[in-house]
């Protein structure tokens, strides 16, 4: 008899594994941003010898690079059609597309700091409905009537009291849990002088950080006007300027496009982060300036 067509092991279980009995998660990751929020949750996780971690890819407009970035991490992804097809015992996730074909109960925590983004594709929105941010959004958090997380995480209480005005049928599931973007700041204040000196910093100097979301209304969205001002300004050797730019823009219009129209500014020894993963510097060195590159 000829042996059957197997699935991938994290799948088919049965006596592929070599750690048995494994609670399996599901990280779901949608985007880049959503995948390093979600690093900060499942790095918690991943060291119980009792858990196997499993990574899938959900369908999104802005999920160019996500196979690349968990690639650099060693994760190899489940393909999504296996994932929602398969059981886990719990599913993390920071989106929430798909999520209502999942079969598992999911844990939804922000992608972000804070809910302060409206909804984005008001096309969806019925005549008078409020444009509701991230996890305040019942279309975020709602499918067909059904709450579809199991639980969801909210960094402070004040978000209890919006949500029980947008989406009053998900307060039984949400849960005030902290946030691990302040806590990681907080933990790394000793090693302010060490990530001076990473970012080219000489003493004295101070860092001016630009930052952008993504879309129209952003700042990058009105790059035109915003550039002369940064070159203008990038002359006075009291400040470094950094311009922190949201992924879903490299995502979006692609690595070398975005670089591209940011030559300028690199030239002119201003960092553009996210940078380009080929080992440069965060600053290049300005045509006859002294000023040192980040080692």
């Amino acid at each position: 008899m000829a042996l059957r067509t197997t699935g991938p092991a994290l799948i088919e279980q049965g006596h592929w594994p070599t750690v048995p009995r494994c609670k399996r998660v599901l990280v779901v990751v949608h985007t880049l941003t959503f995948g390093q929020r979600l690093k900060e949750v499942y790095c918690l996780l991943e060291r119980d010898i009792r858990v196997q971690m499993v990574f899938t890819i959900a369908p999104h407009a802005f999920s160019s690079g996500v196979s690349r970035h968990l690639e650099r991490q060693g994760i190899t992804a489940l393909d999504w059609d296996e994932a929602r097809r398969a059981e886990f015992d719990l599913a993390l996730a920071a989106g929430s597309r798909g999520l209502h074909e999942l079969q598992a109960p999911v844990v939804r925590i922000s992608h972000g700091a804070g809910h302060i983004k409206p909804l984005t594709d008001t096309s969806v929105l019925e005549p008078g409905e409020r444009r509701w941010p991230g996890m305040l959004n019942p279309r975020h958090l709602v499918h067909e009537g059904r709450v579809v997380p199991t639980a969801i995480a909210y960094a402070h209480r004040r978000d209890l009291k919006e949500l029980g005005s947008s989406c009053p049928t998900a307060l039984p599931f949400a849960h005030v849990v902290g946030d691990p973007c302040v806590d990681r700041i907080t933990a790394a204040l000793p090693r302010r002088e060490h990530y001076r000196r990473a970012l080219g910093l000489q003493p004295g100097q101070r860092l001016v950080a630009v930052n952008s979301t993504w879309g129209t209304t952003s700042t990058f969205g009105r790059l035109g006007s915003l550039l002369p001002q940064l070159l203008e300004q990038s002359q006075d050797d009291r400040y470094r300027i950094a311009l922190l730019i949201h992924p879903n823009v490299f995502a979006g219009h692609g690595d070398r496009q975005v670089h591209a129209w940011l030559a300028s500014c690199s030239e002119r020894g201003i960092a553009i982060l996210p940078r380009r993963r080929t080992g440069n510097p965060c600053w290049s060195r300005p045509t006859g300036s002294s000023a040192t590159t980040a080692p």
